[in-house]
């Protein structure tokens, strides 16, 4: 079996990018786990969709990835296809159950270590196809919080809201929120960062 060694994981239900880490996530740090080299079309799969692998395979990998700072006694193991990589955690029968792209300490040695590998073939099979999202982590975090304002706003403060964003006077609430959401989910920049600075505006203190 072959590992990488001393690298970093942001284990979540859905797969992020290291540029969408968080520093609120809760990062891992991982002494050695099992990677395997799988096809390009097999990876993307394993990155965007749901997965079910094979229970023999799991029992293969079971216990043998070590922590630095933590005693997670799962199954991890991770993914190449020499140009991306995914870490997954996987219950014991089978499913993916966190992803995380992987934080290289030294990428140049695990670079060398992944052409050491032999191409692997992993039974698996899809149980649920995700479609493909183009939002990136935070344009869903500001989104989701930006809808949820304005559901709470107080119908002046949504019509002078409305003004600052379109130049309009309008007063039918209804009318206001749709427009607003709509806009929202379109990222039109302008309206959102027009929102997001009334939203700091009317939380601050006085």
């Amino acid at each position: 079996m072959n590992y990488i060694y001393d690298i970093y994981a942001n284990i979540n239900k859905k797969y992020y990018d290291i540029y969408d880490w968080q520093k609120k996530d809760k990062i891992i740090h991982i002494k050695k786990i099992p990677i395997f080299k799988i096809k390009s079309s097999d990876l993307q799969k394993f990155i965007k969709d749901e997965i079910k692998l094979d229970e023999t395979f799991v029992k293969s990998i079971k216990n043998k990835t070590e922590f630095f700072n933590n005693n997670l006694n799962s199954n991890f193991c991770a993914f190449t296809d020499m140009r991306d990589e995914i870490i997954t955690k996987i219950s014991n029968n089978g499913n993916i159950i966190g992803k995380s792209s992987i934080h290289f300490t030294d990428r140049y040695n695990a670079t060398n270590a992944f052409k050491k590998i032999n191409l692997s073939n992993i039974d698996y099979k899809i149980t649920k196809v995700i479609p493909l999202d183009s939002e990136n982590r935070y344009e869903k975090i500001r989104r989701n919080f930006l809808m949820k304002n304005i559901d709470i706003l107080s119908k002046e403060k949504l019509t002078y809201l409305y003004f600052e964003c379109f130049e309009q006077k309008v007063d039918n609430e209804k009318i206001i929120k749709n427009h607003l959401k709509k806009e929202i989910v379109k990222q039109n920049e302008k309206v959102c960062t027009t929102i997001s600075n009334f939203l700091k505006l009317i939380c601050a203190p006085n």
